[in-house]
């Protein structure tokens, strides 16, 4: 493959995040911030990196599920599984 186009558009930085990454940034919102205030949010949103509505219990129109379901898992670890 010489040219590759990759023409992705996000909405908001968290839609952009591996799930790994969403994980650790869920892991870091709820050790070093108050857990009323941000620790409690995040908890909640942990296991939940791909989902079908947002925060505000709207529906996902923007074709994330399809681009997820077609998605290659990156191993930086070649003895990873």
């Amino acid at each position: 493959m010489s040219n590759v186009k990759i023409d992705l558009h996000c909405q908001h930085y968290g839609k952009s995040l591996s799930v790994d990454h969403w994980e650790e940034t869920c892991d870091y919102y709820i050790r070093h911030f108050p857990f009323e205030t941000y620790g409690k949010k995040w908890t909640e949103r942990k296991g939940q990196a791909i989902h079908t509505e947002s925060d505000f219990k709207r529906p996902s129109t923007n074709g994330a599920m399809t681009l997820f379901a077609n998605a290659v898992r990156h191993v930086t670890d070649p003895t990873a599984t």
